[in-house]
């Protein structure tokens, strides 16, 4: 059985994860600040698909900046955003 709750999070993820998946392979990679770096990672663990696509705009290289954890945007992203997840079985 589909868990509802996960396929609304995958939805509402689905296009800033399609968009870091396509600016992840940028040829041009310059330096990117860590402000940036801490920007782009905020917008995907919120969804905030608006300012990552500003972000990405200006510097697809983003897309493989990492926290402290070694978390890119596209791992949070796909994770709904959410820093801990509990597994269960059922």
């Amino acid at each position: 059985m589909v868990n509802l709750r996960r396929l609304t999070h995958i939805l509402f993820f689905l296009p800033l994860i399609l968009l870091l998946l396509t600016s992840a392979h940028s040829k041009n990679e310059p330096d990117v600040t860590r402000k940036n770096q801490e920007n782009i990672l905020q917008a995907a663990m919120e969804g905030d698909l608006k300012t990552a696509k500003a972000l990405l705009g200006g510097d697809p290289s983003l897309a493989n900046a990492k926290d402290d954890a070694g978390m890119t945007p596209l791992l949070w992203a796909t994770r709904g955003g959410q820093r801990h997840r509990h597994c269960r079985r059922d």
